[in-house]
């Protein structure tokens, strides 16, 4: 008895330590990292979202915006990746595509307007010059899910944001 409690209790922690993973850094953060006595990154607003229910799954909606500042010394890059996991006790509920989130951006410098958030990081903002705490403001859209036909159960989109110097 005492080893299937065991083995229970390894699989509930090795499917949540899972959930949690983040995707691998661009090439670009491992060639110069921030310096932590020169440079900072700020993140106000909630950055997962849990999605419950079925209500409007054929219009788009605006989720939140995520403000962030930034503070570098030298030019760099903004990040964003999203992981979309399913915590449901049923295993006919559909999962959310990530694909179906786009992410738009202000003082987005050389980078598109918007982006479709995928399970890998993509640029949200490029400067090429240093900023002494600029904002980017990023709002979160989940696309329309027209054909979406099962119930979503409980998924959660955890955003992982990084800036990278170059």
């Amino acid at each position: 008895m005492k080893i299937l409690y065991f083995l229970l209790l390894t699989l509930f922690v090795t499917v949540n330590v899972n959930a949690q993973t983040e995707p691998a850094l661009p090439s670009i953060c491992f060639n110069n990292g921030p310096n932590n006595n020169k440079n900072n990154m700020t993140v106000t607003g909630n950055t997962t979202f849990t999605f419950a229910t079925l209500a409007a799954f054929g219009a788009s909606q605006s989720s939140n915006t995520i403000t962030i500042t930034v503070a570098s010394t030298a030019r760099y890059r903004l990040y964003i990746a999203g992981v979309m996991t399913a915590l449901t006790a049923s295993a006919t509920n559909t999962p959310i595509p990530i694909n179906t989130f786009t992410i738009a951006s202000t003082n987005r410098g050389t980078s598109p307007a918007s982006v479709t958030l995928s399970n890998s990081y993509l640029e949200v903002a490029n400067f090429t010059t240093s900023t002494n705490g600029l904002s980017h403001t990023l709002t979160i859209t989940r696309n329309p899910l027209s054909t979406f036909q099962e119930e979503p159960g409980n998924h959660t989109l955890t955003l992982h944001i990084r800036y990278c110097q170059y």
